[in-house]
């Protein structure tokens, strides 16, 4: 599953951070994101992550914001 064309994608990347550094989230604009058995297997941009994986379901996120979440299944 490809979710796609997200106004931002954050990644969180580089972890916990302190004083001004809370503001660096790794913001993608027109990110996307691919999961793949309940985990994320590849960020990047749109064009780039479609490329990549052409034949994936997609669901598309225009105009949202994506973000990484803590799930308990």
């Amino acid at each position: 599953m490809i979710i796609h064309s997200a106004s931002q994608l954050l990644t969180l990347q580089g972890g916990p951070q302190r004083g001004a550094d809370l503001g660096k989230l790794g913001i993608i604009e027109d990110g996307a994101v691919v999961i793949r058995d309940e985990r994320i297997v590849a960020v990047g941009k749109t064009a780039d992550i479609r490329a990549a994986y052409p034949h994936d379901p997609t669901l598309d996120a225009g105009g949202c914001v994506v973000m990484p979440g803590f799930v308990d299944p």
